[in-house]
């Protein structure tokens, strides 16, 4: 299964009071509260976790969240807030995930989130995003739309600026993932461009050996220079 299918801590869920918060934190005020560590405290989320007004850092990893509403009604903005981790829960959008104008670091790994449309409230609720992370580093704790065809081409191509998915760099000249798409286009243009290939098919009916055209061969020579190239930076760069 993507996640887990019983949340045992669920039965002895907590709500997440003004008292809570101030417990957890170990500071005085919900004003003064910068970071929180709330993993796996099997906690119902109310309205005091919007008035830390200054936090930015926030882990609720683990809770068996289905969203980020309380009571039917968003959380007020985040305005502060740069790390989110939600990881493990029961999330299948990111709908419910409050105005975050300052969030760079999201964790959604591990939750229930199906299509890449379903990430489209981040766009305008986390604006500056750069890591997003929809499966484990090793391919562990999938959504379940990982596993849909260039999830991760979809991906990119909605959040421009984004420059980690899953753990993997995006946006370096010399990335691997940028690698990948730059050869791929690489093989189709050569494909597209040979103009000899149906004349070369009936040729090579009458010959012992293969006939592959001086275009096509030209093409696969420069892609396959373009990754020697790529790679010596990879290896700069180690």
């Amino acid at each position: 299964s993507f996640v887990r299918s019983s949340w045992p801590f669920c039965l002895r869920m907590k709500r997440l009071t003004r008292e809570v918060l101030v417990a957890r934190s170990g500071e005085f005020t919900l004003e003064s509260i910068f970071s929180l560590s709330l993993r796996k405290q099997g906690l119902k989320l109310t309205a005091a976790l919007g008035e830390c007004k200054h936090l930015k850092n926030l882990d609720l990893a683990e809770n068996g969240l289905k969203d980020l509403r309380v009571e039917g009604h968003a959380l007020p903005d985040m305005k502060h807030l740069k790390f989110l981790d939600l990881s493990q829960n029961g999330l299948t959008s990111a709908d419910s995930i409050p105005m975050c104008e300052r969030l760079e670091i999201l964790h959604l790994e591990g939750n229930r989130i199906k299509n890449p449309r379903d990430l489209l409230k981040l766009k305008t609720n986390a604006p500056r995003l750069k890591q997003l992370f929809l499966q484990a580093i090793n391919g562990t704790l999938q959504n379940p739309m990982c596993l849909k065809s260039k999830y991760a081409v979809t991906v990119k191509s909605m959040f421009p600026s984004l420059q980690v998915l899953d753990g993997m760099r995006l946006n370096y000249h010399f990335s691997l993932f940028n690698l990948g798409l730059k050869l791929e286009e690489e093989f189709q243009k050569a494909a597209e461009k040979d103009q000899d290939l149906l004349s070369g098919k009936n040729e090579a009916k009458n010959a012992r050996k293969p006939v592959v055209s001086a275009l096509l061969k030209e093409d696969y020579t420069t892609a396959i220079t373009k990754l020697e190239e790529t790679l010596k930076e990879c290896k700069a760069f180690a």
